[in-house]
């Protein structure tokens, strides 16, 4: 074998190598040539200009974004604008235009402003569609065109271009130019055509946050419901930050006050509702035929499946008897007292609505702890527009446990099945829903005809999500 073909790698020529292929043959002679003529051109250090450049380490934007503000922080403030940023809010919030131009402008630049994951998302479009704003694209190009507010498109500035890509929009006030004209800029009131439209953000914020959260969307956690009032808060004070609707400052202030009671009657009523129906009005119905009557089973029961089980359901009769007689011995009068279980009979059971509009909380350390009775009175009840049904129980008092009564507050409204006994006493037997002081049902504008995008479609691919 000859040199050419027997490449030697030892340190010390011990003849520690291999046998040269024709393509490293061909290798050699090039890295060969290239280094002579760098040696000629006069590189000291050939080999370090063929080496590869370091490549730079990427910053961890993810990291990053994650940490940076959603906009939704209690702590959270607008930025103070600049002389610029005023001349153009002032422009595209001009009390000139018509107020649903100037919205839909403004949820535009809202949404811009915040960070959004899927459930705001459909939290806002749900409160949106609520009010009679659609939200998506505009169908065939519609809403306020760049020509018809008299500007060509070379010209056109910030204000006429937020109008046009606005993908919230009124859909059945056209906002043209003939409507800028018929708009009456009166505060609560504009016309189109034959149809007559007010703007009522405090409507729109109590139909949402009492009726649509959590009757509609199912949200019942503290977490979820809190994230609800949340968002709506957050989008009113920017509309009153920016002046977007100077006409309804006083609406608006409104509106944020009712976020600011659902704050805390939301997750009251929450807690009132689990509650129901309590220890004593559970014994109740357990002895004189409600849900509770012979509906026992006890530790020694079994499944369906003849598997053993611990749970217990119901109330025993003699547990029933013995909570029901020293609730009578020491809240209930001598007449009460004296005609006992044996003596009560059930005099009518109905399904009513009621209103709570007096509470007596047990004294403190009063016996029974928890558990312990107090009376809370309650009136006839019905949602607004609807007639108060024929009966004669106008007025009720109940006696619910203090850690029910921990969660109750005048104003509080709920449904339930009411029996009434023939010594004078009320019991409720199954509750079916409570409401907050300032419940309000409301429907979108021609609800048949609107797509609610909160209600399980997909948001559109273009939010900010985190």
């Amino acid at each position: 074998m000859s040199d050419e073909e027997y490449v030697d790698l030892s340190d010390d020529g011990a003849g520690d190598g291999f046998q040269a292929t024709p393509q490293f043959k061909t290798m050699k002679s090039e890295l060969t040539e290239t280094l002579a003529a760098q040696k000629a051109a006069g590189i000291k250090n050939p080999i370090a200009t063929t080496a590869p450049a370091k490549k730079k380490k990427r910053k961890n934007r993810k990291k990053k974004s994650a940490d940076a503000p959603t906009g939704f922080e209690a702590y959270y403030v607008e930025a103070p604008m600049t002389v610029e940023q005023a001349k153009e809010a002032d422009k595209l919030y001009s009390p000139d235009l018509p107020i649903t131009e100037r919205i839909e402008i403004c949820i535009q630049r809202y949404r811009a402003k915040r960070r959004w994951n899927p459930e705001r998302v459909k939290l806002f479009d749900s409160y949106l569609v609520l009010g009679g704003i659609r939200t998506g694209q505009k169908a065939f190009g519609g809403g306020v065109s760049i020509e018809g507010r008299g500007e060509d498109g070379e010209d056109a500035d910030a204000a006429d271009i937020a109008v046009q890509t606005a993908r919230d929009y009124v859909e059945h006030v056209s906002t043209s130019k003939r409507n800028t004209d018929d708009w009456k800029g009166q505060p609560g009131v504009f016309e189109d055509e034959d149809e007559e439209w007010w703007v009522d953000f405090d409507l729109i914020t109590r139909a949402f946050l009492s009726h649509k959260v959590p009757f509609v969307m199912g949200y019942r956690k503290e977490e979820d419901l809190l994230m609800a009032v949340n968002i709506v808060r957050n989008f009113l004070n920017y509309v009153s930050f920016h002046n977007v609707a100077p006409e309804y400052s006083q609406n608006l202030r409104e509106a944020i006050s009712t976020c600011d009671k659902a704050e805390k009657e939301l997750l009251f009523t929450n807690g009132f509702l689990k509650g129901l129906p309590g220890r004593f009005n559970t014994a109740c119905s357990a002895l004189f035929g409600g849900h509770f009557f012979g509906l026992y089973e006890s530790d020694a029961a079994s499944t369906w499946e003849g598997k053993p089980t611990s749970k217990i359901l119901g109330v025993a009769y003699k547990d029933a008897r013995t909570t029901y007689l020293g609730a009578v011995g020491k809240h209930g009068t001598p007449e009460q007292r004296a005609l006992g279980v044996e003596g009560v009979k059930l005099l009518r059971k109905e399904p009513l609505g009621f209103e709570i509009t007096k509470i007596d909380m047990p004294s403190v350390g009063a016996q029974g702890g928890k558990a312990a009775l107090g009376p809370v009175e309650a009136k006839l009840w019905v949602p607004e527009g609807e007639r108060l049904p024929r009966t004669n129980t106008k007025e009720i008092v109940l006696w619910l446990e203090k850690e029910i009564l921990n969660y109750a507050y005048p104003g509080l409204r709920f449904d339930a099945v009411v029996y009434t006994l023939s010594n004078g006493l009320y019991f409720i037997d199954t509750v079916t829903a409570a409401y907050c002081s300032f419940y309000t049902y409301h429907e979108p504008p021609n609800q048949s005809d609107v797509k609610d995008d909160a209600d399980g479609n997909e948001a559109d691919a273009d939010d900010n999500f985190d």
